[in-house]
């Protein structure tokens, strides 16, 4: 088996207008993009 059979990836990505919202909202805010990304699938991304 290689390497690269048993790898993927999910990833996240919040971005601010203006100031940032505290780091408690945004840290909730990647947290549900993060499940919902690997609730679809292998190598899925989320903005």
């Amino acid at each position: 088996m290689k390497i690269f059979d048993v790898l993927s990836n999910s990833v996240a990505v919040v971005t601010c207008m203006g100031s940032a919202p505290p780091i408690d909202e945004l840290m909730h805010r990647l947290d549900r993009l993060m499940y919902d990304a690997k609730e679809h699938g292998k190598n899925s991304v989320r903005y």
